[in-house]
Order: structure tokens, then sequence, then C-alpha cells
């Protein structure tokens, strides 16, 4: 990572608010999905949803500032309102009878995750990435589970397909990683 001196930003953004699958955590894909949202830091510092440009990122500020500066800034702001906003996720999570119910599905199906992520990537793929049109057999029995739920506002609801997709993709993650875990 290359640093200037001047205004240089720190490109090294992450997401605050991916907690649950691994593969967005690391990434900055904006996911807008209720279970990995994309949140930026300074968002969240800023209680606001988008910022601009120049704004967006870390900068080390004048002459006098170095990485190290730069970095403090990132934990003291992730201090004061990353761990709060993190915790109220949580707690949001936690409550959300949709999500728990959509968990309590993938936490007893027993299917190839291998598999199972080939072949929702070739549905996802073969209807041009748009969730809601997946006719993969899992894909629609745990979309229709979660519909079937009496819970949640309109705009949360319109989420459902989305979260269908990213639950049985966080179970064919976690599969993989605990059958890696179990053969060291």
């Amino acid at each position: 990572m290359k640093f200037s001196v001047l205004r240089t930003p720190v490109r090294r953004k992450r997401s605050s608010a991916s907690c649950f699958d691994p593969l967005y955590v690391y990434g900055n894909a904006y996911n807008i999905g209720p279970l990995n949202p994309h949140k930026d830091l300074i968002t969240i510092v800023k209680s606001t949803g988008v910022v601009s440009v120049e704004e967006a990122y870390y900068y080390l500020e004048n002459m006098r500032s170095t990485p190290s500066d730069t970095i403090d800034r990132i934990i003291l702001d992730f201090k004061t309102a990353g761990i709060r906003y993190l915790d109220n996720r949580f707690g949001r999570i936690a409550e959300n009878r949709i999500i728990n119910e959509g968990l309590d599905y993938i936490t007893q199906l027993r299917s190839n995750p291998d598999e199972l992520l080939e072949e929702l990537e070739a549905n996802l793929k073969a209807v041009k990435y748009q969730v809601r049109f997946i006719k993969h057999p899992r894909y629609i029995e745990l979309k229709e589970r979660l519909f079937a739920i009496k819970y949640g506002e309109k705009d949360e609801r319109i989420y459902i397909p989305k979260l269908a997709y990213e639950l049985l993709e966080y179970y064919c993650h976690e599969q993989k990683n605990r059958d890696c875990r179990d053969c060291t």
C-alpha cells in the first residue's frame, strides 16, 4: 500500500457490517441484503447512508500526518461508532424472526456445499443475476418458508429473496470451512 504525504486516501476500505459470511468481510461490494449489508465505517461515524467521494476514505490530513495517525483515527472511529453499530445490528438480527427461521433452516440442511453452491451460482447466472428468479429447489423452499412468516415491514420483506440466497451461500461457505477445519 502506498502513502504519499498529502491527502492520499487509505484505499483499504472495509465493510464494518458484514458480520456473517467471511466472503463479504474483506470485500468492498455494496451488498444491500439484510444479512451482509455493506456499510463503510465513515458513513457509520457520520450517521449518513452516503458520503461524497472526497469524504469516503481516511486521508493523511497534512504534512505531519503519518499512516499510523490515520490508523489511530480508524481505530478510534471503530471504538466510538463501529462497535456500537455492530452491537445494534447483532441485536436486530437476534430479534428478527425471518433471519432466525432461515438460520434454523440451514442448520438442519444436509447438502453437499460444493454442489449446492455451484448449482446456485449457475442458476443465478442463468437468470442474469436477478436473485428472485432463481429456480433451485432449496432456494425456492427456503424463500417460501421465509415469506410465510408474518413479521417485518414491507420494506424489510422485499429483501427475502436476497436473504434466502445469502443464507444458502453462507451455509455452503461454512460447511466448506468446517470440512477444512476437520481435516487439520
